[in-house]
């Protein structure tokens, strides 16, 4: 079995940890735990790992959560698959999967947390999924659509590529690219500082 690791900074300042069994094939499997990280210490994960003994050893890795806005879910990318899982906090279990295509990797919510983002790396497209009705739209983004992350408050939110030197701006409702950032190297992590 082996295990993933992973964490966000993401609403209302809270830092999440969480560990799972990695499924299948790479995939996001079943939740073993989560801890919403205050500054306070502890292990994350109360149960040593089955095979090792030791408390979440790091073998296969999902590259970002978003976290919805009232903490119920999370959203984590599966690359290896395919799929966004969605991961209910309070069951601790997988009670959804949307077909995210080649190496998804960066994943985000709308201002509204309607919109879930996914950028597809290998398919070279970003994809929104409405969360209430399951309708998927998709822009091309060339190439290799990386991180993503939604500036609150701008209807705005910004797509790194992993193999140009660039972040582009959308829009949050309608996809439209508003512009290109140009930087230097890989825009990789991206994160949201509030001054």
């Amino acid at each position: 079995m082996n295990r993933s690791r992973g964490s966000a900074d993401r609403r209302h300042g809270q830092r999440y940890q969480w560990f799972a069994d990695a499924g299948r094939e790479g995939g996001f499997g079943r939740p073993v735990g989560i801890d919403r990280k205050d500054g306070g210490g502890g292990p994350a994960l109360a149960h040593p790992h089955p095979e090792t003994g030791r408390p979440g050893g790091c073998l296969v890795r999902a590259p970002v959560v978003a976290v919805v806005p009232d903490e119920r879910f999370i959203y984590a990318g599966n690359p290896t698959v395919g799929t966004v899982s969605r991961v209910d906090l309070e069951r601790g279990e997988v009670t959804g999967s949307y077909a995210a295509g080649a190496e998804p990797h960066g994943v985000d919510l709308s201002d509204d947390g309607r919109l879930l983002y996914v950028s597809s790396k290998g398919d070279d497209k970003l994809l929104a999924f409405n969360l209430a009705s399951g309708e998927q739209r998709s822009v091309s983004l060339t190439p290799a659509p990386y991180h993503v992350s939604t500036i609150r408050g701008t209807g705005k939110f910004y797509v790194s590529s992993r193999k140009s030197p660039k972040i582009w701006v959308l829009d949050q409702q309608s996809l439209a690219v508003r512009g290109e950032i140009a930087i230097r190297g890989e825009g990789h992590e991206m994160g949201v500082v509030n001054r």
